[in-house]
């Protein structure tokens, strides 16, 4: 499958992501957090969208794995339109999937670059009724549901995780906080790592965070490794990924991010503590390679915990926007008549209901499928 969202990397960042998936703080938190939730949670680097989201995780649903095995093209669609709405939005995204299920993509950034997506999901916001499994019942049948399998159907349906309303948003904040720490850790990576790095390389980046706080210049370091600046310039961009300039600048931003948690120093005041020469160009720096401003990011830090559920809904209340899905929910269980296949819908339309943009159709997508894809439908759900 190709890649939905372009290519988006440059040399430097290739394999940031699967660094991540390997990383202490990744798998501790994913740990942690498919324990105390009962959730699946995964990240998908962006050099590998094509991969299937939960696939062999413990917490994955029986009931999504089932219909995964039986339309992995239409599984696959479906990840690929919700990826693809969250990276245009340039922020987290929840989606309604077929059976009333939740699935949500908060893309992680180093600066403005996307290096992937935290998923979680496969969650329902309420019980599921006799009402809506007879409903969805009778669209897999038209899609070769064989009667005999509707009973494994029916456990499964009946197992998938229920999450309150409240708490799913919960959840989405937490997770958005920790994307905020992964992306930090990426920068981290991609700043010091030595893999292949020739001995005078490491001794120039030692020298810099020796001497980050003062007026650093490339002959500094080039003197102080011995070579002539040319040589040390071109051998510096070829091992780091970057200009001489950008890496201290990063490390320097890097830096203003911790001591912007102190608010009893000021914005100035961190500018010359890191080593920047003026206020507008610390400014200039940090939106580059953050996103946001020095201000806009100490006070995202101080509202994390509060406010990052607007990021997933359009304005109004929280509780009255997930409220208004689930109101959908039940409508969809009353078996109104609902187009399936992708070829009657765009992937990228998002139909609006209260405050929460629900994208319908989505997750598992019921496709036509040939012949040998109706065989397997038989098989796995025998």
């Amino acid at each position: 499958m190709n890649n939905p969202l372009g290519s988006y990397q440059t040399n430097r960042e290739q394999g940031l992501g699967n660094r991540i998936l390997d990383s202490q703080l990744f798998k501790r938190y994913h740990s942690a957090f498919t324990v105390s939730t009962g959730l699946p949670l995964d990240f998908i680097p962006v050099d590998n969208l094509e991969k299937f989201p939960f696939a062999d995780h413990a917490n994955e649903s029986h009931f999504c794995q089932m219909l995964r095995s039986a339309c992995p093209k239409g599984w696959a669609m479906a990840n690929a339109c919700l990826l693809s709405e969250a990276q245009r939005r340039g922020d987290t995204f929840t989606s309604e999937t077929f059976g009333g299920l939740f699935e949500t993509a908060i893309p992680v950034h180093l600066g403005k670059e996307l290096i992937g997506f935290l998923r979680v999901g496969q969650a329902l916001a309420i019980e599921p009724s006799e009402e809506s499994f007879l409903a969805l019942v009778e669209r897999l049948r038209a899609k070769g549901l064989r009667k005999n399998a509707e009973g494994i159907l029916r456990k499964a349906y009946a197992a998938i995780p229920i999450v309150p309303l409240n708490q799913y948003t919960g959840i989405i904040d937490l997770l958005q906080v920790f994307a905020e720490q992964l992306s930090e850790q990426a920068n981290r990576t991609m700043l010091m790592q030595r893999q292949h790095e020739p001995a005078l390389i490491a001794q120039a980046k030692n020298y810099i965070l020796e001497h980050l706080d003062e007026r650093i210049t490339l002959q500094d370091v080039a003197f102080h490794v011995s070579v002539t600046t040319f040589y040390f310039c071109k051998v510096f961009r070829k091992h780091a990924g970057m200009t001489f300039t950008a890496f201290v600048s990063r490390l320097r931003v890097e830096k203003a991010k911790r001591l912007l948690g102190n608010r009893y120093m000021s914005v100035t005041e961190i500018a010359y503590e890191v080593g920047f020469q003026s206020l507008s160009q610390f400014n200039r720096c940090f939106k580059r390679y953050v996103g946001k401003s020095p201000t806009e990011y100490r006070k995202g830090g101080r509202e994390a915990m509060g406010t990052t559920t607007e990021t997933l809904f359009t304005s109004g209340s929280v509780t009255a926007g997930l409220s208004a899905a689930v109101s959908e929910q039940r409508r969809l269980a009353a078996a109104e008549p609902v187009h399936d296949s992708y070829g009657d819908q765009d992937c990228s339309a998002a139909s609006q209901h209260g405050n929460l943009r629900v994208q319908r159709g989505t997750g598992v997508v019921l496709v036509e499928q040939s012949t040998r894809e109706a065989e397997v439908t038989q098989t796995s759900a025998a």
